[in-house]
């Protein structure tokens, strides 16, 4: 759902395949993708360890991926 004016909104990305790609902030409480049943997951940067177990089940029954990209300068992962 682009609008050349006001950029992406709604934050989902349709694909022609029926797929869709959801954004979520890592600023935002580990409720805000509770619920979600997902295929993969990318964080762009280290999650929350509170995100962390929240992150781990979205993918749980569908056995899918996590990949996290990151610069770990001040959030490290021991979790």
């Amino acid at each position: 759902d682009y609008n050349s004016i006001r950029g992406w909104r709604n934050d989902v990305i349709k694909l022609k395949n029926g797929s869709t790609i959801l954004f979520r902030s890592g600023e935002s409480s580990a409720i805000a993708i509770a619920g979600l049943e997902c295929h993969a997951v990318w964080c762009d940067e280290p999650p929350r360890e509170e995100q962390w177990a929240e992150v781990v089940s979205r993918v749980a029954t569908t056995d899918g991926p996590i990949w996290i990209t990151m610069t770990p300068v001040g959030r490290p992962c021991q979790y």
